[in-house]
C-alpha cells in the first residue's frame, strides 16, 4: 500500500515569491527519485558541454544556479565559479552542499537581470529554464546587459531555453501525479501543471506532496513562466556571436541550447 495512505498528519507549506523557493529542501530528491536518468544525464550533457569549452580553471559564472547541480562539480573540479540565485532557500541548500563538499562557491544572492559585477568571466552559464523565469522584454534585456558585463571577450556562454511552452501542456496532464519511495520512511510526489495565460506567457502550478514517517506536509509553488524565441533571445544578445547550436543533442529536453561568444 501506498505510504501516502498512511498519514497521520498534513502541514501545508504555502508559495513563496520565487520559483522553487517553497520546497528547496527536498528539490534534489525530488527530481533524481521521480525523473532519474533524464535529470542525470541532463546535468552530464551540460557539464559536457562547460568542461569542453572552458578552459581548466576558468572564472565560472552560474546565473540561477538553484542548489548547484552544475556548481558543485565544476567547483570540486578547479573551476573558480560565482553562484547567482534569487531564491534564498535554494541558496541555502547549496551553502549546505558546497560545505559538505569542501568547495568554495562565491554565492550571490539577486535577480539574473539585476546582477552587475566589475569581475569578468571566462564562461557563463544559464541553462535548465532558468531563463524562461523571466516575463517581461525588460527582464530579458537586463539579462543581457548582465551577460555583457560579466563574460571577457572572447569569453562563452551557455544558454538553454524552451522555445514553446505549450508543448508541455498536455504531457504533464497526462502524466498526472508521479510518485517515487525515497527512502523506508520517505516518498514524494509530483505534479506540475503549466496553464497558457495571455501571449507567450504560462502559469505554472504545483503540489509537492512529502511523507516522511507518516507525516505529510505539502508544498506549493506557482509562478508565471514565459517562452522565449531564438531570434528574440539572439536579438537581445546584439553584444555576442552565436557560436553553435547544441538544440539537436539536448531534443529530449525541450529546450534550445546556445552557445556564444562575446563580442570585442
Amino acid at each position: 500500500m501506498n505510504r501516502l495512505e498512511h498519514k497521520s498528519a498534513v502541514a501545508l507549506e504555502s508559495p513563496r515569491r520565487f520559483p522553487h523557493d517553497s520546497w528547496a529542501e527536498v528539490y534534489d530528491r525530488a527530481y533524481e527519485a521521480i525523473h532519474g536518468w533524464r535529470f542525470k544525464r541532463l546535468g552530464e550533457d551540460a557539464l559536457g558541454l562547460i568542461r569542453s569549452a572552458a578552459p581548466e580553471g576558468a572564472r565560472i559564472l552560474d546565473l540561477g544556479v538553484g542548489t548547484g547541480r552544475l556548481a558543485i562539480p565544476l567547483a570540486r573540479e578547479g573551476y573558480r565559479v560565482t553562484a547567482v540565485e534569487r531564491s534564498p532557500q535554494m541558496l541555502k541548500v547549496l551553502r549546505r552542499k558546497a560545505r559538505g563538499a569542501s568547495v568554495t562557491i562565491n554565492i550571490r544572492l539577486a535577480n539574473i537581470e539585476a546582477f552587475r559585477t566589475r569581475r569578468r568571466h571566462d564562461f557563463s552559464v544559464c541553462v535548465f529554464s532558468v531563463l524562461n523565469y523571466l516575463t517581461t522584454e525588460e527582464q530579458l534585456l537586463g539579462f543581457a546587459e548582465c551577460c555583457a558585463a560579466a563574460t571577457a571577450v572572447g569569453g562563452r556562454l551557455l544558454l538553454s531555453f524552451a522555445p514553446n511552452l505549450a508543448l508541455f501542456v498536455e504531457p504533464l496532464a497526462r502524466a498526472g501525479e508521479q510518485t517515487a519511495q525515497v527512502s523506508p520512511e520517505m516518498s514524494i510526489s509530483r505534479r506540475p501543471e503549466i496553464w497558457p495565460l495571455i501571449g507567450p506567457l504560462f502559469q505554472y502550478v504545483e503540489c509537492i506532496p512529502v511523507v516522511n514517517q507518516g507525516i505529510e506536509k505539502r508544498y506549493r509553488d506557482t509562478f508565471q513562466t514565459r517562452q522565449w524565441a531564438p531570434d528574440e533571445v539572439m536579438d537581445a544578445l546584439g553584444q555576442f556571436r552565436l557560436e553553435a547550436d547544441y538544440s539537436e543533442m539536448f531534443r529530449y529536453s525541450g529546450e534550445c541550447y546556445l552557445l556564444f561568444v562575446r563580442n570585442p
